[in-house]
């Protein structure tokens, strides 16, 4: 979805300019650094800034950076000189460790504070200045800084933006007009997932013994589609990160969650879609809640929920749903990024939309590189030819090296589940949102063939189909074929298809 139609925020241009410092220990960064940091004008949240330090230091000691040391203190525990001086000179309103307790979400706190990533996490912090502080020239000064590996403004977050039995998903790769509600799920065709769920060597592959985690704006629980044949549900798992509460539903853009929700697994219960991995376990995570967009905390904090949740041994797939205001890949967020990388390294398979913005999902908004996550990023197609996907205005899905696989998510044919009641549907849903969902849909088909898979080993197999046609210079990876994704994956278990 463009983040044109959401007006969460006001704008805050990041333009060229500012006085020099006059705090010692504060070098004026050159004007060529300056100008890295404003190729791309867009919506952040105004005077606060994240740091990525090169060496952990105790948060404790930020909000009192000119008091001397204690006897039980080191230097090595304290900001720098120069931080301090950057915090003095900006008037600094407030100053923390930017990954906060881990406690209210239920993850036992000492177990976290001896996790592996506990140092690296102590490397990361969020600070506020007042509203209408000059951002470029805070930038500018902690960016000269020989203690600081990054920094950047905090952009503000938006929601990017279905066996064959079933009424909604057809018999064929084209659309069907014959059916009585919207369309047909002609992508299930396109994308040989009909033939991924019915293979030579297997009775049959549905996401079964597979959690998939949707991290996204709200779900509506109570659709139709979310229960299985028997009418139990399909939802295993809610909860709220913003409230710290199970209730999913609230806020404006609801929509969005069910949407991916209906797309990766639905039911298989004769009243409507097929979601991708059918039967897969659904935990469904509210990180978003319009107009809170600027609550980065809550999406750490429900990627630490899943990483920190018990699946009985099963393998968890998150599915991230956000993207940056113009579309940007949620990515370049360093907190964010972090996050991810602590739950692949945990085995779990990370899914991100790559944004819908025509931009190069490699690269953050001031046009510096994106440190890989390591999670599958994913592009969208069109309906009429397997290309790049364009949208209305000058929009287009996002492109690049680090773009694995790209799947359909056009939005005017992706027929999804709707939230005016509980029966409803919709295709008015897509982008590189529906293309993702239904790619973590079919990592649940391969996870289920191939339990020990790596988040390695998938992103090897996804990249190793056909590329999608694009524009010269814009890669979006392969197209996603189901069918040869889980015959490799069965391959390298040492079953042919």
């Amino acid at each position: 979805m463009s983040s044109d139609q959401q007006e969460d925020g006001s704008p805050n241009e990041v333009n060229e300019g500012g006085s020099s410092p006059s705090d010692a220990g504060i070098e004026r960064a050159g004007s060529a650094n300056r100008s890295r940091k404003t190729l791309v004008t867009y919506r952040s949240i105004p005077g606060v800034v994240q740091v990525v330090l090169r060496e952990p230091i105790n948060a404790a000691f930020l909000n009192r950076s000119s008091a001397p040391l204690l006897a039980t203190e080191t230097p090595a525990d304290t900001p720098s000189q120069g931080i301090k001086a950057v915090l003095r000179r900006h008037k600094v309103v407030q100053a923390s460790s930017t990954f906060a307790d881990m406690s209210p979400l239920g993850l036992d706190g000492a177990a976290v504070a001896a996790a592996p990533d506990a140092s690296d996490r102590q490397r990361f912090f969020t600070f506020h200045f007042p509203a209408d502080a000059d951002l470029v020239n805070i930038l500018d000064d902690f960016d000269n800084l020989p203690d600081v590996e990054s920094v950047t403004p905090v952009p503000l977050l938006f929601p990017p933006g279905e066996p064959t039995q079933e009424t909604q998903v057809g018999s064929s790769a084209l659309l069907e007009s014959s059916l009585d509600v919207l369309n047909n799920q002609w992508y299930i065709y396109r994308c040989n997932i009909d033939k991924a769920w019915k293979l030579p060597s297997a009775t049959k592959t549905s996401g079964k013994g597979v959690v998939i985690a949707v991290i996204d704006w709200g779900f509506r629980t109570t659709h139709q589609d979310f229960r299985d044949e028997n009418t139990n549900s399909r939802i295993e798992l809610t909860f709220n990160s913003i409230t710290k509460t199970p209730e999913v539903s609230r806020g404006a853009k609801i929509s969005h969650g069910t949407g991916v929700l209906g797309q990766v697994g639905a039911g298989v219960n004769g009243v409507g879609l097929a979601g991708v991995a059918y039967e897969a376990s659904l935990w469904a995570i509210q990180a978003g809640d319009v107009p809170e967009t600027t609550k980065l905390q809550s999406w750490i904090d429900a990627i630490d929920f899943v990483i920190g949740q018990d699946s009985g041994k099963r393998r968890k797939i998150i599915l991230l749903e956000a993207e940056t205001d113009k579309g940007g890949n949620v990515e370049m967020v360093s907190e964010i990024n972090q996050a991810i990388r602590r739950a692949i390294a945990k085995n779990i398979v990370v899914c991100i939309p790559a944004g819908n913005g025509d931009l190069d999902a490699g690269k953050d908004l001031n046009g510096n590189d994106i440190a890989p996550s390591g999670a599958i990023i994913i592009g969208a197609t069109n309906y009429e030819k397997d290309e790049r996907a364009k949208f209305e205005g000058a929009l287009a899905s996002n492109w690049g090296t680090p773009v694995v696989v790209s799947a359909p998510g056009q939005p005017d044919k992706d027929v999804t589940c709707g939230i005016l009641t509980d029966n409803d549907y919709t295709n008015q849903f897509g982008k590189t949102s529906g293309a993702a969902a239904k790619v973590a849909g079919v990592i649940a088909l391969m996870l289920e063939a191939h339990p020990d898979l790596t988040p390695d080993d998938v992103r090897e197999i996804l990249s190793s189909g056909t590329p999608v046609t694009s524009d010269v210079g814009k890669p979006v990876g392969a197209f996603l074929d189901a069918k040869a994704a889980v015959c490799e994956a069965l391959k390298r278990k040492g079953v042919n298809c």
